[in-house]
């Protein structure tokens, strides 16, 4: 999957190479002005990328007050053989002031995000990891080969929630793999765990106990 966030600028090359990833399968989740300028940022006549997101260029506003695109509901589209969702707005929770710096009182969930959730579940088909968890919580999913998977786990609320308990998991196996085991390390307690898990409809399904900071959980194939 590919998510262009108000990637404004795109040079023709690169907005060819998007139209084959689609067009072979991939998908792309873009936002607001999304490849209405090019590489020099020159504003173009329309947006680049109208066949593949479906939209045209709003009215040409003067520098700073931003452009703006009708409509508020995402964009689905079926590309070929791949999928596309245009997002007209990300919809801030706290609106910040042009020039002011990007502090920590603006880092918020959108209001729409939701709505930007759902967009990217339904352009991506299958999501390869979903983790039931506060939203604080991180999960980055690796396959370093062909004999395992690791989902690396990351409290960043630690300070105010020293842990996180029941953690739900479920990993989207390779095809036609099965688990032989899974372990949970961690450099906050000592030793190794093994977590019992179940396969169903070609996911892997764990509960992770306890999360302090930081766990590894080690998905062994066969």
């Amino acid at each position: 999957m590919l998510v262009l966030a108000d990637q404004e600028c795109l040079e023709d090359a690169q907005m060819n190479l998007i139209r084959k990833f689609v067009a072979g399968g991939g998908a792309v989740v873009a936002t607001e002005s999304t490849s209405l300028y090019n590489n020099w940022r020159e504003r173009r006549r329309d947006v680049g990328l109208h066949d593949l997101l479906g939209v045209s260029a709003p009215p040409f506003h003067t520098i700073g007050k931003g452009e703006y695109f009708p409509g508020n509901a995402p964009l689905r589209r079926q590309a070929g053989a791949g999928r596309v969702v245009y997002i007209p707005e990300v919809q801030p929770a706290i609106e910040k002031p042009l020039g002011a710096r990007m502090t920590n009182q603006y880092w918020r969930l959108p209001l729409n995000s939701r709505e930007i959730v759902d967009a990217v579940r339904w352009a991506a088909g299958n999501i390869s990891i979903e983790v039931t968890g506060p939203n604080t919580v991180v999960a980055a999913p690796m396959r370093p080969g062909t004999t395992k998977l690791l989902l690396h786990l990351l409290n960043y609320d630690v300070a105010r929630t020293p842990s996180v308990t029941n953690l739900d998991v479920k990993f989207r196996l390779p095809k036609n793999a099965a688990v032989s085991k899974v372990t949970l390390l961690s450099p906050d307690r000592a030793g190794a765990a093994v977590l019992p898990h179940q396969v169903k409809d070609g996911k892997a399904n764990l509960t992770v106990p306890t999360l302090a900071t930081y766990d590894l959980a080690v998905i062994e194939l066969k």
